[in-house]
């Protein structure tokens, strides 16, 4: 699985007569009514495994603070997390890359203690000179969004890119442009040249898309397109609709705080993907992030389950990791806090985390 610094939920509902298959994993044809979201979170933001401890150690960012755990949640030790690290490689932790401010990104060769911002060309034109060209203006600058560190090769990246205003008290109102499709870098993001024209932004909506990438086999490969989520076999050269594409981007019922009538249809992008997981040793299974929960294949994408970890509300699962030791490992990080499953999604129960 690629595990990513990234980065990276309350009161069980179910709809009446609702079928449940392996005692907690839905399918994605079953219909959920959500919840509201709670209005006092205790938010785990993210979590990972720590893959160069000689345990599996789990990483969280819980109410701002970093903390890691060698036995699975009984034990917590405040940690310092390298400043302004976001990615790493799986391969190489020592190459991170992280943000200065909004699209403004920088390089560590050496775990977070020293940084570079890289000298962007796109195309082989200056990031400056391509903001300039596009926007018609001087004002603008090219705002990179990592996708995905390539988990063999910790140089290679891949981005969406917009050309935005730069942020002063003159942009307000300016319109925002985006170069279609996704990008690619092989030098830790100094030259930019086009990955796809099948995947990544194809609006001004302003969302995160985000590239899975199988450490199994690095050919294998997910994200949004246009219209669907696609999965390549290839690396990135041909792309494929996942299947249930019709059922994972339906719109979900919700149930709105306060509101006696009775849940009604959401009217915001269904799925949002913020995340994609892979057991280490699977070419088949993945884990599937959206707004409207985790999914779960085991056959490559072909058909989904909806995990249920104990409650319904969209939006607030934060971060989802694999443990790369034990694939029967499964953590979710979320608005109620730290969930952890021990059958790969099935059953789930919460950890206690130093805040709570």
């Amino acid at each position: 699985m690629s595990i990513t610094f990234l980065a990276l939920i309350a009161s069980l509902l179910q709809s009446a007569g609702q079928s449940v298959t392996e005692s907690g994993c839905r399918a994605a044809t079953d219909r959920i009514v959500y919840d509201a979201p709670p209005r006092h979170p205790h938010r785990v933001a993210l979590v990972t495994i720590d893959e160069t401890s000689t345990n599996s150690a789990i990483v969280i960012l819980d109410d701002d603070m970093y903390y890691k755990s060698l036995d699975y949640g009984n034990h917590w030790s405040r940690i310092d997390w390298p400043e302004g690290a976001v990615l790493s490689a799986q391969s190489n932790r020592n190459v991170a890359y992280g943000y200065v401010k909004n699209g403004i990104i920088q390089r560590s060769m050496d775990g977070g203690q020293h940084w570079t911002i890289p000298r962007i060309t796109i195309d082989g034109v200056p990031s400056n000179q391509a903001a300039s060209r596009i926007s018609g203006s001087d004002s603008y600058i090219a705002e990179i969004d990592i996708a995905a560190v390539n988990p063999t090769r910790p140089l290679t990246i891949y981005a969406t890119i917009r050309i935005v205003p730069q942020r002063n008290n003159k942009s307000t109102g300016l319109p925002s442009f985006f170069l279609e499709g996704m990008y690619v870098s092989e030098d830790g993001g100094d030259r930019w040249m086009r990955f796809s024209d099948k995947v990544g932004i194809f609006d001004e909506y302003p969302r995160r898309v985000v590239l899975g990438i199988n450490p199994a086999d690095t050919n294998i490969m997910f994200s949004e397109g246009e219209r669907d989520i696609l999965r390549s076999n290839d690396g990135g050269k041909t792309w494929d609709a996942v299947g249930e594409s019709e059922i994972l981007h339906s719109q979900p019922s919700e149930r709105k705080d306060g509101d006696n009538k009775g849940p009604s249809v959401s009217d915001t992008r269904p799925l949002n993907v913020e995340e994609f997981s892979f057991e280490s040793n699977s070419k088949d299974t993945v884990y599937m992030l959206s707004r409207k929960g985790i999914y779960r294949s085991f056959d490559a994408g072909r058909t989904w389950s909806l995990l249920n970890i104990g409650f319904d509300s969209l939006g607030t699962i934060n971060s989802v990791a694999v443990d790369p030791s034990n694939s029967d490992i499964l953590l979710a990080g979320s608005w109620a806090g730290l969930y952890l499953s021990e059958d790969r999604g099935c059953h789930f129960h919460q950890l206690i985390t130093p805040s709570k």
